[in-house]
């Protein structure tokens, strides 16, 4: 145990200590937040016959509805660059020569990369908690934030395990960092994150269903916005700004079961990397 929690936090101070790396894994973030502000905002942050109050709980419920679920991806996707680095830099190769369980060490990358995540994630979403009731007046009900809180470590356990599994794959830094890129701008919009499901083709559609950050986005944002204010818009209208819940190719299943499955496909996927990089590793 005392050998995973120092390679766990090995892991945390390397891409700490690396502030590009940082910067880079919110530039996404950034990015997305500017779209809005400076594009969006008034496009689906202003509802007719609401009050002043809700227009800003509606506002700021969609926008960082979005903005934690591609944290859950960009984050995590800068952390995990730490075992890409290893790798390449052949850094791997010590750990590998010493006691350590070869299980302890794939762990580790993955325990730093949920740390990291979870721990912004949350602090993202005390701002939003913050912002509301200081210079709104508005506060989240106890149930909201412990309902909130758990969302998004689940959020966290099924994004995690997909990077994992994606960094496994790369080989070299260069690899890595386009990946990155490609991977937050495509799910940014293939996700419903960056413009609403509604003006993509049918296609597009059913392919976005299939991927559970559609189904995070569509889920935190109707959370943090709230049934009082959802219940007043039509259904139509609710479908145009992209909160209706998406069916699976016509199939209308329960939100809790989509984010199950996606929840189990993601474990499994770590235990395959897991396999995969042992394997991997014992052949160096």
């Amino acid at each position: 145990m005392y050998e995973l929690v120092t390679l766990t936090k090995r892991h945390i101070k390397n891409y700490l200590r690396d502030k590009m790396s940082v910067f880079f894994s919110f530039l996404s973030i950034i990015i997305l937040l500017v779209i809005y502000l400076l594009f969006l905002a008034s496009l689906y942050g202003n509802l007719e016959g609401f009050t002043e109050v809700e227009n800003s709980i509606y506002t700021v419920g969609y926008i960082m509805g979005g903005v934690i679920v591609i944290g859950t991806i960009t984050l995590s996707l800068g952390v995990i660059g730490s075992y890409v680095t290893d790798l390449e830099s052949k850094k791997i190769n010590g750990f590998l020569v010493s006691p350590i369980k070869r299980s302890r060490l794939i762990i580790s990358y993955y325990l730093s990369t949920v740390i990291i995540t979870l721990f912004f994630m949350l602090l993202m979403f005390l701002l939003v908690f913050l912002y509301l009731g200081i210079l709104v007046g508005y506060w989240y009900s106890l149930t909201v934030v412990l309902y909130s809180i758990l969302t998004i470590i689940v959020f966290v356990f099924i994004s995690s395990p997909l990077v994992v599994f994606l960094a496994i794959l790369i080989k070299s830094n260069n690899a890595f960092a386009a990946l990155s890129a490609i991977i937050g701008t495509v799910i940014g919009f293939i996700s419903g994150i960056y413009v609403p499901l509604s003006i993509l083709s049918p296609f597009m559609s059913n392919l976005a269903s299939l991927m559970p950050f559609s189904h995070m986005t569509i889920f935190l944002r109707r959370l943090l916005i709230g049934d009082d204010i959802l219940i007043q818009i039509p259904d139509e209208a609710l479908n145009d700004l992209g909160l209706k819940n998406l069916n699976v190719f016509n199939l209308n299943l329960s939100i809790y079961l989509i984010l199950g499955i996606f929840l189990v496909i993601s474990l499994s996927l770590l235990v395959f990397s897991y396999l995969r990089v042992n394997k991997k590793q014992k052949n160096l």
